[in-house]
């Protein structure tokens, strides 16, 4: 590394946060040791508190032991720090004043999502499906929609083209929203697109997460955007300073244009995404693009976030989905995209995939990034493998994260013995999101299975029924498997003792990274 990095990396806005941050613990620590004769008193009260905490949690019935149990681990061997740490990160929920917030814009949004009427149709293809639609309009408010065609982008690159495609077409208004964004080949031929726009006239808003573009962006990039006349939204705003709501990330990707057109998935705005920047061998992504009504749901989840970001009302009427849309879309099945937020105590991300493994009959087909899951979604999968049902998973073989890895690799055993078949993507990096089962229905989206997706982040994916697009997803599923190993018993890593116990312990621990 040159001098010039060096220093470039020094002085970076993440390295300057995390240099603030330790100050912040270092302060809080001589603060502490300053009382002295008093800290003998301050031991009993934190032992006290310890209790009182590790009663909480045993009794919380919204939370699963595998939440819980690492937290009263550290609570009970480190009260000062276990009981500080749950206090800011342990808690699905985000200051006081967000939970008010989020709960103002979802009953403002609830009506403009419609009913659920189209579950009764969906009942007389599959009464179960039906109810799992019952479900997430319950928990999320998304409504079931026809009307609609879809594609399937089985790599970053068609993503690419397909969302510069959609963006030279809008004509009313652009609403894009991503967790990471970086200046590069991708990101500067989409800002030339909302540019030119903006200047045109067409209404450009923009969502990033700045936590998620802390290492890409700086942290007045959104001058820049308002420069071009492109509205800017920033997610969280960070700052230097220890708090829980930093512990909860927008991870969204959501791009709408018109109101009837939109694209959701795993792929960012980075070149990684497209293979024009090779960090972790090929990059394997995948997304979802919708025409016609369905989009409406991506559209509110936007709006959603946009009135978080920047506390600005809308007559949401402007944007139906067929105010601009030329002609009413012929339906190809049903579709369902919906959100998933750390704002309440419903892991629904978790509990669709479940309720998909539960209802399956024939297979079900996994890609994810990463494989870090409670007991409840561990049991899902396995149950499913014992009834007979063809499981089988894909996973990276290059790492992005390597610890993570070996957190995703330590499930390997029991998955194997139950009969799910893993399988690990060879050329590199797989980023993909994806479910697909029996031939009938299929998720796409942004949700990673692993705690921070599934506990801690700000999600959202698209879930279709009958949709001919759910053999698309199959068909690249099995054409992936041929540039991927297979994993067995035999060919499993070997190691010593010492490292299956520290594994042990780090998977123990997982639900709180």
């Amino acid at each position: 590394m040159t001098l010039r990095k060096l220093l470039k990396s020094l002085t970076s806005r993440l390295s300057l946060t995390v240099l603030l941050i330790l100050i912040q613990v270092v302060f809080f620590f001589v603060m502490l040791l300053r009382l002295g004769d008093l800290f003998i008193y301050l031991d009993l009260v934190l032992y006290f508190l310890s209790i009182v905490l590790t009663i909480y949690l045993i009794n919380d019935d919204n939370k699963s032991p595998s939440l819980k149990l690492p937290w009263i681990l550290a609570i009970v061997l480190f009260p000062l720090l276990g009981g500080i740490g749950y206090l800011l990160f342990g808690r699905n929920a985000v200051e006081h004043d967000a939970i008010l917030l989020r709960n103002t814009i979802t009953t403002k949004l609830k009506d403009y999502y419609g009913s659920n009427h189209l579950q009764v149709k969906l009942a007389e293809k599959n009464k179960y499906y039906a109810t799992d639609a019952s479900y997430i309009h319950k928990v999320s408010n998304a409504v079931l929609h026809n009307n609609t065609k879809s594609e399937y982008l089985p790599i970053g690159e068609a993503m690419f083209d397909k969302l510069c495609e959609m963006l030279e077409k809008a004509e009313h208004y652009i609403f894009l929203e991503f967790f990471i964004v970086q200046e590069g080949e991708m990101f500067d031929k989409v800002l030339d697109i909302l540019k030119d726009k903006a200047n045109k006239g067409v209404e450009v808003r923009f969502i990033y997460d700045d936590l998620g573009c802390i290492k890409t962006l700086p942290g007045d990039y959104y001058k820049k955007l308002e420069s071009y006349g492109i509205k800017c939204g920033v997610f969280n705003p960070f700052r230097p300073i220890v708090s829980i709501i930093h512990n909860n990330r927008n991870h969204r990707k959501i791009a709408v244009v018109d109101g009837y057109m939109g694209i959701s998935g795993g792929i960012n705005l980075a070149d990684e995404y497209i293979n024009k920047r090779e960090r972790f061998g090929h990059w394997k992504d995948t997304a979802i693009y919708l025409e016609g009504e369905a989009v409406h749901n991506l559209t509110l989840l936007f709006l959603e976030d946009w009135y978080y970001c920047r506390n600005e009302m809308e007559d949401y009427g402007e944007y139906a989905p067929f105010k601009y849309a030329p002609n009413v879309i012929e339906s190809d099945g049903y579709y369902q995209s919906y959100g998933d937020s750390p704002l309440d105590e419903e892991l629904c991300a978790q509990n669709v995939f479940i309720n998909v493994l539960s209802h399956s009959t024939d297979y079900v087909y996994i890609t994810t990034p990463y494989l870090i899951i409670d007991y409840d979604f561990l049991n899902s999968i396995k149950l499913a493998a014992k009834r007979g049902i063809d499981i089988r998973i894909i996973t990276p073989h290059i790492p992005d994260k390597w610890y993570v890895h070996m957190l995703t690799r330590a499930f390997y055993h029991s998955l194997l013995d139950a009969g799910v078949r893993i399988y690990e993507y060879t050329p590199g990096f797989i980023h993909a999101k994806t479910m697909v089962s029996d031939d009938s229905v299929a998720i796409v989206g942004t949700i990673n299975l692993d705690y921070r997706s599934l506990v801690h982040n700000y999600e959202c994916a698209t879930i279709m029924y009958y949709s001919s697009t759910c053999m698309d997803i199959k068909a690249d599923f099995e054409k992936t498997l041929e540039v991927c190993e297979e994993m067995t018993i035999d060919n499993l890593p070997k190691h010593n003792l010492v490292y299956e116990v520290v594994m042990n312990i780090i998977k123990l621990f997982a639900p709180l990274m």
